[in-house]
């Protein structure tokens, strides 16, 4: 089995102008169970509490939420360009590896900051409060 494994890994490393594919699901993959990680505890809370509220702050959350897309699908195509070996004779491969995480981090704190304001949102409503700036 882990020579099968290390077969394929070989393979991909080798020929990775269709391993990009693999690689980039893995990363979404990755991704999605970070992003889980941070949410899952919000999220359960608050279908705990109500599931009015849940559909509604998710409701404004995807709404709000698309600069964190945006900057995830970005760091997405920056990860699979490196895999691929586009950049990293143009760009320095350390200044690669610092805008890669950060892009992510930025996307996770862009979707933090659209759930919160989906949540102020959904309060100020349930307690009938205008908004006041």
């Amino acid at each position: 089995m882990m020579e099968t494994l290390k077969t394929y890994w070989g393979i991909a490393l080798h020929d990775r102008a269709w391993s990009w594919s693999l690689v980039g699901a893995a990363y979404l993959a990755i991704a999605g169970l970070i992003r889980f990680f941070f949410f899952r505890g919000s999220m359960n809370e608050l279908k705990q509490v109500d599931r009015s509220v849940y559909a509604e702050v998710m409701k404004t959350y995807l709404k709000n939420s698309l600069g964190g897309w945006v900057i995830f699908l970005l760091s997405f195509l920056l990860f699979v360009a490196v895999w691929v070996g586009s950049f990293t004779e143009r760009l320095p491969l350390f200044l690669l590896g610092f805008l890669l995480p950060l892009l992510f981090l930025l996307s996770i704190i862009l979707h933090y900051r659209a759930f919160t304001k989906a949540l102020v949102a959904a309060i100020r409503q349930r307690l009938g409060i205008e908004r006041e700036f």
